[in-house]
């Protein structure tokens, strides 16, 4: 887990911002979906309900989320029902 789940965090902005980034690093950072995860943590500290909502960074953020958690759930599903039929 370490190994999948550290570099995706150190790369998701939460230890230093994104602004500052060169290019590259902030194209890889962007991609990550822990990124994604941490301003849907943040932004609502800032702003009211109806401006998350109206926000597209925030929905962009909310649908980068729901399509990896649902990704990450069906890969699971689909590696448990492997397993399931092999034994």
């Amino acid at each position: 887990m370490s190994v999948f789940l550290m570099p995706l965090w150190m790369l998701s902005g939460a230890i230093f911002p994104l602004d500052n980034a060169p290019d590259w690093l902030w194209s890889m950072m962007i991609i990550n979906p822990v990124t994604h995860a941490l301003h849907l943590i943040r932004m609502p500290f800032y702003h009211t309900p109806e401006d998350l909502f109206a926000n597209p960074a925030y929905q962009l953020a909310f649908i980068v989320a729901v399509v990896w958690a649902v990704g990450c759930l069906a890969l699971a599903m689909k590696r448990v029902h492997a397993v399931e039929r092999g034994a």
